[in-house]
């Protein structure tokens, strides 16, 4: 006889595991290639090194690229002695011109005040009195025309030969008050243009000194500009420091130095890489699998990679369409 054991059936979960033959690499790994060529001098690292990104690998004969930066530092130097002197020189004229515009507009205030002096004193010393002697004349005129109405009107005529006096009297106060209003107008005329000559001249004055003051300005300023020559020799210097450099190579990421292609006294150039760094605290393996296994996998799943005796989790982070058409 046969016994079957027999058991009731229940739910669980089914676990599939495959195993696979994979390569392992750094995640990041760069290849140090200078952009200067020439004679090594020094080099600081070997294989199985630790390196922190920013160190010094190695160093280039840089003699030649010291000398063309001297060479720019001389060219920007002299260019910039040029612009100061051309600068200096403009300037010293342009001060001669308004120190000697200063020197006018000076003088011109100094006669318009001394004028205007003048005929102020004048006009405060005559005007009231002129306007008195006009003030008389009127009084005595309009006195001699009521005593000839007043003879005029009389029963007898008046003496004829009074009248004819009066008259003439008359005339002649009527000239001396043209002459007095005449000098009290010239008074007011000659202050009035006095005044405005003595306004202008303080005017230009200030003008010359508001001008000056601008072009001082305005000579701060343009020392602070730089001339087109001298940005092109300061881009020179720029250019020969960047070039100087390219003589220092330093390592471009922190890590572990897995190859070296240079040596002291040996030549450097941009043919093969002078050192190869890798960045091994990142780790990927790569593996191939059928495609019925591609097709079970996704991205972000769990996988335990072994190496060794020693196992690390990780997770897929890329699956490839690629076919190897070898297998």
């Amino acid at each position: 006889a046969v016994v079957v054991d027999m058991k009731q059936a229940q739910t669980g979960k089914l676990t599939l595991q495959n195993s696979f033959v994979g390569t392992v690499s750094p995640q990041e790994m760069v290849y140090v290639i200078p952009f200067a060529s020439g004679t090594v001098t020094d080099t600081y690292f070997e294989v199985g090194d630790q390196v922190n990104a920013g160190d010094v690998l190695f160093k280039i004969d840089d003699s030649a690229a010291k000398l063309q930066l001297e060479q720019a530092q001389l060219s920007a130097a002299n260019v910039r002695q040029q612009a100061d002197s051309a600068l200096t020189t403009q300037q010293e004229s342009a001060n001669i011109q308004m120190d000697s515009s200063r020197v006018q507009a000076q003088s011109g205030y100094d006669q318009a005040q001394i004028a205007y002096v003048q005929a102020k004193n004048a006009y405060d010393q005559n005007y009231d009195d002129l306007s008195d002697q006009i003030d008389a004349c009127n009084a005595n005129i309009t006195q001699l025309e009521n005593a000839i109405k007043a003879a005029s009107s009389s029963v007898s005529g008046g003496n004829a030969s009074s009248v004819v006096q009066m008259k003439t009297q008359i005339e002649t106060l009527k000239g001396t008050k043209k002459q007095l209003e005449s000098s009290r107008n010239s008074l007011v005329a000659g202050l009035q243009q006095a005044e405005s000559a003595y306004n202008a001249a303080k005017s230009s004055i200030n003008i010359v000194d508001r001008s000056q003051a601008l072009s001082q300005g305005q000579a701060l300023e343009d020392t602070k500009k730089q001339s087109t020559s001298e940005q092109l020799a300061n881009v020179g210097v720029e250019s020969a420091e960047l070039a100087l450099s390219y003589y220092t190579v330093k390592a471009p990421i922190s890590g572990t130095i897995q190859s070296k292609g240079v040596e002291v006294n040996g030549i450097a150039g941009s043919s093969n890489p002078a050192y190869t760094i890798a960045n091994e605290n990142m780790m990927t393996v790569t593996f191939q699998v059928s495609e019925a296994v591609k097709n079970t996998l996704t991205m972000g799943q769990e996988v335990t990679v072994e190496r060794g005796t020693t196992s690390y989790a990780g997770s897929i982070t890329e699956i490839g369409v690629a076919v190897n058409q070898q297998t």
